[in-house]
């Protein structure tokens, strides 16, 4: 402490740490008068302003923690949107004779509560009930607190806090083949995006399914896959609005899909030294399949899950089925079980299941197996993924038709058609005959001739 330094530092300041310090001092008697007790040399108003960035899931609450000095009376305090008018109103405000009243947004009415009513230790910080992706956006709080010994009286607010609250999802999305997808991706409403990349998480090179920045769009930056099939939702990307369109979906598009984004530097925004994750997507390509099949033939079944995904229950059913047999059923525990319709018919195409194929071929196919097959399938969870419901989700339909006939059911036809018309001509023959042979052993009679009944009966003849 020399030339009378009493400074001190604390370390690793935290928002907590926000307040009025006074450093009080009694030094020895050297020259001087002795001073009975310490007294106040310095106060320091410390205030821990920061930028805190929150995620929070659609339909969660999400808690906007905002600190003024402890002790402190909260006289006036309003919570406020950057991207909104000044005339749009308030996130939250409240004031000697009001709490929100005509002041508030209408989008936040009803949602919006203080953590701690009675304000204590200054604590001004308000929970934002059910979230949705149209939250996402920078918050700041603002307090004024009334005079007292502690404190001058501050003529207006003073920004105390900065939240940017990040609405992140993972969005369920489901199309047919040759259908168009949505890839929906909000970042803060009037950002200025300088960078975005679409991935998908099971690409195994470092290409993108969509990339832009400053100085190009995709480029040689993008995945073969999605060359000319992703565009901008908004080209202008309005209000931060990061979407894209994946055009003519196939099976092989089925994925998890995720969107990083940077902005540019702004007097509402830090910048950001790396794009960062604002929206995640699981795409499944769902469809109804007709396959019509000969009997004898074998045919696929084809069922495609989630690249990467970690399987653990696949069910192949068949909707008429009567009972609770399935026509093919997988669990990664070992356990299999078959429809006494189907025993040792069915298999996997790949029984390593690469890529999330979960396709089987149903063998030597009859003209009962005819019916509408479903693919289901559960995944358990990983990294990248949230962990599924617990039951399996419909991925594939496939109306499965048998019709026509084989060589083999051409040629029975064939020997069943020469019998049943040796059939017929023995019929025609024998008839034929009979009546030659009736014919020849019937007596043959004129007009002038007697009738068989008189030649029987001698006594009925006339006497000359």
């Amino acid at each position: 402490m020399k030339d009378g330094d009493a400074s001190v530092i604390l370390k690793n300041v935290n928002i907590k740490d926000t307040g009025t310090y006074e450093c009080w001092i009694g030094v020895k008697n050297s020259g001087r008068r002795k001073r009975d007790a310490p007294e106040p040399i310095s106060t320091i108003k410390l205030r821990v302003t920061e930028t805190q960035e929150l995620k929070v899931k659609p339909g969660e609450d999400a808690t906007l923690q905002c600190q003024s000095h402890r002790g402190a009376d909260i006289e006036v305090m309003k919570w406020i949107r950057s991207d909104l008018k000044p005339d749009d109103g308030f996130v939250f405000y409240l004031s000697p004779d009001q709490i929100n009243g005509d002041y508030q947004n209408s989008l936040f009415q009803g949602r919006v509560e203080l953590q701690d009513p009675e304000m204590k230790n200054g604590d001004a910080s308000v929970i934002l009930k059910n979230v949705n992706i149209n939250d996402a956006g920078t918050y700041e709080c603002w307090v004024a607190v009334k005079y007292n010994t502690r404190h001058r009286k501050r003529d207006a607010p003073e920004p105390i806090s900065t939240i940017e609250l990040t609405v992140t999802e993972t969005q369920e999305v489901k199309v047919k083949p040759g259908e168009d997808a949505t890839l929906q991706c909000q970042s803060h409403r009037g950002a200025d995006i300088e960078v975005m990349k679409w991935i998908r998480s099971d690409l195994k090179s470092d290409d993108f399914v969509f990339y832009l920045s400053p100085d190009q769009i995709n480029g040689d930056y993008q995945n073969s896959l999605f060359q000319g099939r992703v565009e901008l939702q908004d080209p202008e990307m309005k209000n931060g609005d990061a979407s894209v369109i994946l055009k003519n979906v196939n099976i092989n598009d089925a994925g998890t899909y995720e969107c990083w984004v940077a902005v540019k530097y702004n007097t509402r925004h830090r910048k950001r030294d790396a794009p960062e994750p604002i929206s995640t997507i699981e795409l499944t390509v769902t469809e109804t399949q007709e396959v019509t099949v000969k009997p004898g033939e074998n045919v696929t079944l084809q069922c495609q899950s989630h690249r990467g995904a970690d399987i653990e229950v696949i069910a192949w059913s068949r909707t008429d089925l009567k009972t609770d047999g399935f026509v093919f059923f997988f669990r990664n525990d070992g356990v299999t079980r078959l429809s006494e319709s189907y025993p040792g018919r069915v298999e996997l195409r790949d029984p390593k299941m690469k890529d999330g194929d979960v396709s089987v071929i149903l063998k030597n196919v009859n003209i009962n197996d005819t019916g509408t097959y479903e693919c289901w399938i559960k995944e358990g969870n990983n990294a990248r993924r949230r962990k599924r419901d617990a039951e399996p989700k419909l991925f594939s339909t496939i109306k499965l038709t048998v019709t026509g006939h084989t060589a083999g059911n051409i040629w029975e036809g064939y020997v069943g058609v020469v019998c049943l018309l040796s059939l017929l001509l023995v019929a025609v023959g024998g008839f034929m005959v009979n009546q030659m042979i009736q014919r020849r052993h019937r007596p043959e009679t004129t007009p002038d001739s007697e009738s068989a009944e008189d030649a029987l009966n001698p006594s009925s003849s006339s006497s000359v």
